[in-house]
């Protein structure tokens, strides 16, 4: 259970990042795969 809790820690994490380059200049179509990545396997 507890690699769930780290999984999901590191992904909000990781969406930080994505969301701070974002408001750094950096273009949407630059982060839209780490993006998708991120977000393959996350349930609704």
């Amino acid at each position: 259970m507890s690699e769930y809790i780290q999984n999901d820690a590191y992904k909000q994490e990781k969406l930080k990042e994505i969301i701070k380059s974002l408001h750094d200049g950096k273009s949407v179509d630059s982060v839209k795969k780490e993006f998708a990545a991120l977000i393959k396997n996350v349930s609704p």
